[in-house]
């Protein structure tokens, strides 16, 4: 619904790296065939005639077996969970912005903070990088969590939406996608081109200084899976 509220969220350069935005996914991913060695053979000695007719001992030319890998009827499963926030175990793969229409060429990518609201005039724009995840990971959950640290006093119910195309966050405006390349609708509003037209899922903001979680375990699924090209929320 439309608000003249306004949210502000930290950003990926807000000065406190547990504020910033996170993806937290829990997954199971098989770890591929154990191997185990075969048996090796050793060479054995066979008589042989000298040329005085004394027999000796020597060994024939018996070849030796390599150990060959050997697939084990089971694949062990792995369990784990990753969580992807700026700055945090040295991952340096997220990136943010916001968009507004009252200032639609400017973009806010160095800002410490994301806006969100005011009659859908703000929009925030998110994008990780989700290669830490194994490529052959079942989701079991993903949640996108932004912590407020601005309101204008009044809580809002927010979508999370996946972005249909690609983008630079750090050249995104209103009107632009990237330099040069522009949105189909301004705001990112075409919701064929620019982002789906039914939010992955909502969450209702609960005043200053708290976590807003959003469910986005199909999306990230898709971008694993390669049904949906990852670019961003």
């Amino acid at each position: 619904p439309l608000t003249l509220a306004t949210y502000y969220f930290a950003s990926a350069q807000n000065a406190v790296v547990a504020n910033r935005p996170k993806l937290v996914i829990t997954y199971r991913a098989a770890a591929g065939p154990t191997r185990t060695p075969a048996p090796t053979a050793t060479p054995t000695a066979t008589p042989s005639q000298t040329p005085t007719g004394m027999a000796t001992f020597t060994p024939s030319p018996t070849p030796t077996r390599t150990l060959t890998p050997v697939a084990s009827p089971t694949s062990a499963i792995t369990e784990g969970t990753i969580i992807l926030q700026q700055g945090k175990d040295g991952y340096t793969g997220y990136e943010d912005t916001h968009i507004y229409a009252y200032n639609p060429t400017a973009n806010y990518c160095t800002t410490d903070s994301i806006q969100v609201g005011l009659k859908q005039y703000y929009a925030a724009l998110l994008k990780f990088d989700i290669s830490p995840i194994p490529s052959n990971a079942v989701v079991r959950t993903a949640s996108l969590e932004l912590y407020s640290v601005g309101w204008g006093g009044t809580d809002m119910t927010l979508g999370a939406y996946r972005v249909l195309r690609s983008m630079e966050l750090c050249q995104a405006t209103w009107n632009q996608a990237a330099n040069g390349n522009n949105w189909g609708n301004p705001g990112a509003n075409n919701t064929i081109t620019d982002r789906a037209a039914v939010h992955e899922s909502s969450a209702t903001t609960n005043g200053l200084f708290q976590w807003s979680t959003f469910d986005v375990t199909n999306l990230v699924q898709d971008w694993l899976d390669g049904r949906q090209g990852n670019y961003g929320i």
